[in-house]
């Protein structure tokens, strides 16, 4: 079984920051305003008006990932 990054296969706790707008970063080096859901050491769920494609690379802060899913 292959992890997929969901919310599921999160091992460690998630939190809710305080602060929760932020800007999402896209591979051709533009950024989206998200409100941050929750974060993890393993990944974190935002929310967007244009949705990025399923394996996105993005960029959160210092965090790298991928979009793995929509909400």
């Amino acid at each position: 079984h292959k992890s997929l990054g969901l919310a599921e296969d999160r091992k460690h706790e998630r939190l809710t920051p305080s602060n929760a707008v932020a800007r999402l970063g896209l591979p051709d080096g533009s950024f989206v305003e998200c409100r941050v859901l929750d974060v993890s050491l393993s990944g974190a769920s935002v929310a967007l008006a244009d949705k990025p494609e399923i394996g996105t690379e993005v960029t959160l802060g210092r965090m790298q990932g991928e979009i793995v899913r929509h909400h």
